[in-house]
């Protein structure tokens, strides 16, 4: 459990944290809202929508059929830091309560599967990291040249 000062400082590198990944994203929201406009209304079937987007995040299919060797190695990465997401989750929920009422919890086998794939992630993340360093600096894959045409700012 966090001291009270640990807690609010955590809390507060949280909102920080959050506000510049917001200003990111909407960045990146803006850039594409500046490409051709749909001929369909973006808030309609909302929930139907949300569903697709993320049966379409977590499966990965678009990515794995376009270039099956790098989007295995892809997502080593992309699935370990998802799974990196409920680890911090819940670290961060274990920082918020007191001692007291985590002392007799005892997750037993799933627990252990749980920080089984953490720790299986982990390595997994380090290998797909290191067949991207190795394909962009070392192979040095033509496929991620850039074309001199291309705008880059």
């Amino acid at each position: 459990m966090l001291t009270l000062v640990e807690k609010i400082l955590f809390f507060i590198f949280a909102l920080v944290a959050m506000y510049y990944s917001y200003l990111g994203f909407k960045q990146i929201a803006v850039s594409v809202a500046r490409g051709q406009s749909s001929y369909y209304p973006r808030y309609n079937q909302l929930f139907a929508r949300i569903k697709e987007a993320l049966i379409r995040t977590m499966s990965q299919k678009t990515v794995f059929r376009a270039r099956p060797v790098a989007s295995f190695f892809h997502s080593f990465v992309f699935y370990g830091f998802t799974f990196y997401l409920l680890v911090n989750a819940f670290d961060a929920l274990k920082g918020y309560l007191p001692a007291a009422w985590l002392a007799n919890v005892n997750l037993g086998i799933i627990g252990g599967l749980y920080r089984l794939f953490a720790d299986l992630f982990s390595v997994f993340i380090i290998i797909g990291v290191a067949f991207f360093l190795y394909r962009r600096f070392i192979a040095k894959d033509k496929a991620l040249e850039q074309n001199p045409k291309t705008l880059l700012h």
